[in-house]
Parts: C-alpha cells; structure tokens; sequence
C-alpha cells in the first residue's frame, strides 16, 4: 500500500535554488484534473498526501485544490512544503488545514540565501512568524550540503535559534540542478538498501508518476494518474517494487 504521495502542481518557482532537483519546465493539470484524481483514490487513501513543487502557492487554484484534498481525505496527513515566500499575515490562517507546513530554509541567514537567493532567509521567518500565531504546525525543512562547514546538530541548532521548534534534514541528492554541484562525488544508490521504493509515489505536474524524486527519469516512469488511471500506475509501481527486492 502507498503510504505517502507526494504531489508536484508546479515546476513553477520564484527561487533558484542552487540544488534543485526539479530542473525542467512541466506542464500543468487543470483543477479538475487534481480533483477527479482525489476523487479516485478517496475511498483507500494514502496516509499522507504532501503537497509541493516547484513553489506549490504559484498554482492559480492552491486554495482550492488542498481545501477539496482536506475534504475527501479528511483522516489523511496533509503536508505542505513551501519556501514560505506567499505566506502573509493575511492569509497565514488558510494554512490551519495542512497537518504540517514545512518551511525550506538550510541553516543560518548567510547559507540560506548562498544557496537559495538573497533575502530568502528572512522570507522564510516572516512567514514562520505568521504561521505560528495562527496554531499551524511548522517545520523547517533544511537540504544538507556535504561541504557546508557545519555538522547536521550545528545546523539544527542554528535553525532552532530562528524559531523553528521542528527540524527536518535531508542530505542533497544528486539530482537536477545539484548534478553539478556535486560533480565527482558518487553518484546517488538506486533502489539499495531498503529505500522504501514501492510505499511512495511522485507526482509530477502534468501527472506522470515516479517512484520518487530521485527516480523521474524514463526508465522509472509509471504511468500518468489521469491518462492511465491510478490503478494501472500502482501496478507498475508493484512491479518495479518487487524487480528490486528479486533483483
């Protein structure tokens, strides 16, 4: 059974980030689309559904599509990650259905902004501000560089001193924009060491699906949930799950 989706609706961005995995352009599902395809998997739904992107806000029907989400799949952990960017005091109380909103921000104002682009840093806290005094739950959800010159409990701490209660890390992957940086350096394992393939499921703008975002290349490729339909994508994930664990 999947356990969590992950749900691309846009490769759009107001950032550029240094080691961003998503480096191409999609197109994108209409909202109907998204809700026809919530609609589908509602009666056996994952138990989390994460909604990201590119920057998730920039889709025209945000609101809409997360609210109808929330709806259907009521029991379902709702996740968003954003760069926190679109967050205001006006609207931070819309963000009170998500379960959790992760805030990407990686360690102290200086690294940040290297990484992801001047001003970024202090962006992200605006937005933790408004979040915190509307009760949502926050997360900061900071991407490790192996050459950073801090330890992963140096940058926790220097999140924490931001205001973030919630600290999640995760090492960058050698995918995207970060196959440069990380030129030489060894390339990411696919499908060893227990990964998890097969209890996940990456979807992208367009609705191609993956089994995560390290594998969107053509030889992972599932399927599309709208064309193909959601039952035919998790067959070939099945598949592709038990290729790994024979092979």
């Amino acid at each position: 059974m999947i356990s969590s989706i992950y749900l691309h609706l846009t490769s759009q961005c107001n950032m550029q980030c240094r080691y961003c995995y998503m480096d191409r352009p999609y197109g994108e599902l209409a909202l109907q689309d998204w809700m026809t395809f919530f609609d589908q998997i509602a009666n056996s739904p994952p138990e989390k559904i994460v909604i990201t992107g590119g920057e998730p806000i920039m889709y025209p029907g945000f609101f809409d599509i997360t609210e109808y989400c929330k709806l259907k799949m009521s029991d379902c952990s709702l996740q968003l990650m954003t760069n926190g960017t679109f967050v205001t005091s006006e609207n931070a109380h819309r963000f009170t259905m998500f379960d959790e909103v992760r805030i990407s921000i990686d360690g102290n104002e200086e690294n940040t902004d290297l990484l992801r682009g001047k001003g970024c840093a202090k962006k992200a806290i605006e937005a933790l501000k408004a979040l915190r005094r509307e009760n949502v739950n926050v997360t900061a959800s900071v991407t490790v560089m192996p050459d950073s010159g801090f330890t992963m409990t140096e940058i926790a701490k220097q999140v924490r001193m931001m205001g973030f209660n919630h600290v999640c890390l995760h090492p960058v992957k050698k995918v995207g924009k970060a196959k440069e940086l990380l030129a030489g350096q060894k390339e990411n394992c696919m499908l060893e060491d227990n990964c998890g393939v097969g209890q996940y499921l990456n979807l992208m703008p367009d609705g191609s699906a993956f089994p995560c975002h390290v594998l969107c290349t053509p030889d992972y490729y599932l399927g599309n949930v709208i064309t193909d339909g959601y039952r035919e994508v998790c067959n070939n994930l099945a598949e592709i799950s038990r290729a790994s664990v024979t092979g």
